[in-house]
């Protein structure tokens, strides 16, 4: 059986003979590669054949793997610019949600730092209504990503979808709760703009909502005070037009 001198996924130190990594529970294989293979719908990718092309056709080749400190356990949904996974920590079990950017915009100056930009304003605002983005980092692929609380729930757009209408009752609950997190991030000089139900995530006890988290400030605007890794140049608009205030229309 080949012995590793540290684990492939983690990097932990091992003992000789080792079959799994006491840090991050991998399994080590005994064909001799340097790595762990996981499963996925092309059949099985091992960790160091993980390319951007291949992270691009198949992203479920992430799951099993250690994205910094925390091991990838589902996929959870995707949007235009990205995935977003479930994760676990390996030793404290602390449960979390990683948002990767696709391969094609990690190399797009705009849209990775727009991506760098949401996580600066959340951490910037750092209200409990804000979502919490907490660490940063690229793969090895070159995707670059965060962490994030895992929040249980779903989003506005996928409660009206469901309801058809906003309840006078769930309004009265929802409401204030944008409106703190709108004024926490106007107090420190920061314009969310691109406020939408995609974008208000619903936390919810029973299938009620009890609270929610203000998502995705990838194209806010900071004050002059305040850097930005953005700068909107005259003319070009920026935000979801059905959402748009009439003026920016």
């Amino acid at each position: 059986m080949t012995t590793y001198p540290h684990c492939p996924q983690c990097g932990v130190k091992l003992e000789t003979g080792a079959r799994f990594c006491g840090a991050c529970g991998s399994q080590l294989d005994s064909a001799g590669a340097s790595g762990v293979q996981v499963s996925s719908p092309g059949g099985t990718v091992h960790r160091s054949q993980i390319t951007p092309d291949t992270l691009s056709r198949a992203p479920m080749t992430l799951i099993g793997h250690m994205v910094g400190e925390y091991r990838v356990t589902h996929f959870v949904g995707k949007g235009g610019m990205g995935w977003v996974f479930a994760a676990v920590h390996p030793i404290i079990g602390k449960k979390v949600a990683i948002k990767v950017l696709k391969t094609t915009f990690s190399h797009e100056l705009e849209v990775a730092n727009a991506f760098v930009n949401e996580a600066k304003a959340a951490n910037a605002i750092g209200s409990k209504k804000i979502v919490d983005i907490f660490a940063f980092g690229q793969l090895p692929a070159g995707n670059l990503y965060f962490v994030m609380e895992l929040l249980e729930g779903e989003s506005m757009a996928q409660y009206l979808f469901r309801e058809g209408r906003l309840s006078f009752a769930d309004a009265r609950i929802i409401f204030p709760l944008m409106l703190e997190a709108l004024s926490a991030a106007h107090a420190h000089g920061i314009v969310h703009r691109d406020l939408k139900p995609e974008n208000i995530f619903l936390i919810t006890h029973k299938g009620n909502p009890v609270d929610l988290r203000l998502l995705d400030f990838g194209i806010a605007k900071f004050n002059a005070e305040q850097p930005s890794f953005l700068r909107t140049q005259a003319g070009i608009i920026k935000g979801t037009p059905l959402y748009m205030s009439p003026e920016q229309c």
